[in-house]
């Protein structure tokens, strides 16, 4: 009889250890992926940029393996093609010159990129005298050569 009532004592306890989560619902187990970065995505993931010099802003946001936010993970940003357009701790890309560039940020091993392409847009051109005669006409005749028209390129504002 006791060799029968120690069996049973143990076949429960045995079972009560391995059984489930915990009486107090709390699983045991916390989740693997919950609070480390799996991932980062760039809002938005492509942008153009209309003047050299003009900015843009991008934003970054660092995700655990269930999708939620990493709030307190850092970022680092960089320009992949930095004659292109160069990038701020803040997510802030200027524009360099004319082309394309890829901005990634960063968060331990995980990483995004986004495109950002630089354009150089005339607002407004205007010609100094308003009229100007090439040859015989107002409207000109195609004359060959180089003329001195003098010309003004504004940038848009």
């Amino acid at each position: 009889m006791r060799r029968t009532l120690l069996l049973l004592l143990l076949l429960t306890t045995a079972c009560r250890e391995t059984a489930g989560p915990a009486e107090d619902g709390q699983d045991d187990d916390p989740d693997p992926g919950a609070g480390v970065v799996a991932r980062v995505d760039i809002v938005p993931a492509s942008s153009t940029i209309n003047a050299i010099g003009y900015a843009t802003t991008l934003a970054a946001t660092a995700r655990d393996g269930n999708g939620a936010a990493v709030s307190e993970a850092p970022l680092a940003w960089t320009s992949l093609d930095p004659a292109i357009a160069g990038v701020e701790s803040d997510g802030r890309v200027v524009a360099r010159a004319a082309g394309s560039a890829r901005i990634r940020a960063a968060s331990g091993a995980a990483a995004d990129t986004a495109s950002v392409t630089v354009r150089q847009v005339v607002a407004t051109l205007s010609v100094t005298p308003a009229t100007y005669c090439w040859g015989s006409s107002i409207l000109g005749t195609g004359v060959a050569g180089a003329s001195n028209v003098p010309v003004k390129v504004r940038d848009p504002q």
